[in-house]
């Protein structure tokens, strides 16, 4: 983070800080404790029959107190971050945003598990399809399928504990990649789905 952005993050909880000093002195829940604190500290006045009512009532409203102080506590540190962000680089935060929120409508590969069949509800195309399986033990293998975005073929790479990563080409030169959603390799229909038939 830069010095700038340390600046405001500091100018914030300092405002923060004043506000929460501002609100326990001035506010709603000082209207309430003040007194039964005013009381509790002046037992010469205090009816004693009352005394343990007193007590409870106090015990009650500090609970609550603390309570709230550490959901706020929790939350601060989110917020003020965000806030930071969205005043410092306001264009990037608006689309890092859309980002999220612009995912195509399908079915994805971290949506499915185990070995199954793919079928396109479009043309009635299917075939067995590998998601991800996985074996056990000091040398333990797995199995993850992935989909050209060029041919659409489907393809299953099998590695081992230590195996170094390999580049994801399909045969035909495309990208292979489980992020996109699955689509057909006949009709490039995205209506699809995936029946599993065992996992590991």
């Amino acid at each position: 983070m830069h010095n700038l952005e340390m600046s405001i993050l500091l100018i914030i909880i300092l405002i923060y800080i004043c506000i929460g000093i501002a609100v326990n002195i001035y506010g709603p829940a000082a209207k309430q404790l003040n007194p039964e604190f005013k009381k509790a500290s002046k037992p010469d006045i205090i009816d004693y029959a009352q005394y343990p009512r007193l007590q409870n009532k106090l015990f009650v409203y500090s609970a609550i107190a603390t309570i709230r102080l550490l959901i706020i506590v929790a939350w601060l540190p989110v917020a003020l971050i965000t806030f930071v962000e969205f005043i410092i680089h306001p264009e990037s935060y608006i689309k890092s945003k859309r980002k999220k929120n612009t995912k195509k409508p399908g079915l994805y590969f971290y949506q499915t598990a185990g070995h199954g069949v793919f079928e396109c509800a479009n043309c009635g195309y299917s075939q067995e399809l590998t998601s991800f399986i996985h074996g056990f033990g000091d040398n333990s293998w797995s199995k993850t399928g992935y989909q050209c975005q060029d041919c659409g073929m489907f393809s299953t790479i099998e590695r081992r504990l230590h195996d170094p990563e390999n580049p994801l080409i399909c045969e035909c030169g495309g990208k292979l990649t489980r992020d996109e959603p699955i689509f057909c390799p006949i009709c490039q229909s995205k209506k699809v789905k995936f029946l599993m038939e065992y996992i590991t």
